[in-house]
């Protein structure tokens, strides 16, 4: 459900009441009961659920939607973001990674969190992605953002811009785009995924004028993922490659860092981006967009992102390896 304080509780409560959405799966919502109940009735959303406390039994009843009321405390009010919100917040993460671990979930969607109140509760991750590795002993998760057949992943995620040099490495690089490779066959069925690498410096470099990293790194990292099978091309400049023309060239792009991919992302995807993290036991998908404590209190949030996300992991959430 994600931050209670936040608009997690009523993007999921309108969701929800879409016949549509609500019968592509079973649903189990882990967070807050009240928080839920309370978007429901500001909402005017009709949705018929189940509640249960602490743990799920074995037999589930028939209601469509079954909510485990993680029981964290007090439940802040919309847009009054603290501690709690984090509380909440992180005891329904770590329920539903339990449920999915133990075979009774097969995907995770995740609603908006404040990662500054995630880590004030105790939860010491920079954010889902990081959180969910650590749960299920996952070293190297994988971020990308998908819209229908726009796919963007990131190299590295949440680390300040300066850092993203230390962390370049041509092994690291290469062992990237050979996961993203296999996570796309895996979850996404695209037999032999074409992958767009950027470059990292502007126009890749210009053969060392701006910057080595392009030759010396990105360049051989792809053709040692090439040499290991992955259908793979770059470095590319980043400043041309979200064109339509080149973009629709391949399957997915793969940016060196998070603004470079995540900003013409989420200026071309419009209100359907979905967050997926990729190489965990599980598939996991996300709005694209943040807690919004601002609007938070007026009940007037816009749930398609949140649609998009339950429709994606109802979709592909159950593949298996073959």
């Amino acid at each position: 459900m994600g931050d209670p304080a936040g608009i997690g509780p009523e993007v999921l409560a309108r969701a929800l009441s879409d016949p549509g959405l609500s019968a592509m799966a079973r649903w189990v919502v882990t967070g807050s009961e009240r928080a839920f109940r309370r978007a429901l009735e500001a909402t005017g959303a009709q949705v018929e659920y189940a509640v249960f406390n602490a743990a799920l039994p074995d037999a589930l009843p028939a209601s469509p939607v079954v909510l485990l009321d993680v029981g964290a405390g007090e439940v802040p009010q919309p847009g009054s973001p603290d501690e709690a919100g984090g509380r909440w917040a992180g005891r329904a993460i770590r329920a539903a990674v339990e449920l999915a671990l133990k075979g009774r979930a097969d995907c995770m969607v995740t609603a908006p969190i404040s990662k500054a109140h995630l880590f004030a509760a105790g939860f010491n991750f920079p954010g889902h992605t990081e959180m969910l590795a650590s749960l299920c002993g996952v070293r190297k998760p994988l971020m990308l953002m998908a819209a229908g057949e726009l796919r963007v992943a990131v190299f590295t995620r949440h680390v300040p811009l300066h850092s993203v040099f230390k962390y370049l490495k041509k092994s690291a690089l290469a062992d990237t785009v050979l996961t993203l490779a296999r996570e796309l066959r895996r979850w996404f069925g695209i037999e032999r995924p074409r992958i767009a690498v950027t470059g990292l410096n502007p126009h890749c470099g210009e053969g060392g004028l701006f910057g080595t990293e392009d030759d010396e790194i990105i360049r051989p990292a792809v053709e040692q993922a090439r040499r290991k099978g992955a259908d793979a091309v770059g470095p590319l400049p980043a400043d041309s490659l979200f064109r339509p023309r080149e973009r629709s060239r391949y399957d997915c792009i793969l940016a060196m860092y998070h603004d470079q991919g995540l900003a013409p992302f989420k200026a071309l995807s419009g209100d359907e981006g979905v967050n997926v993290t990729l190489n965990l036991p599980f598939l996991r998908t996300s709005p694209d967009h943040g807690t919004a404590f601002d609007i938070a209190p007026r009940f007037e949030a816009d749930p398609s992102s949140m649609c998009a996300a339950m429709r994606l992991a109802a979709r592909f959430g159950g593949r298996r390896w073959a």
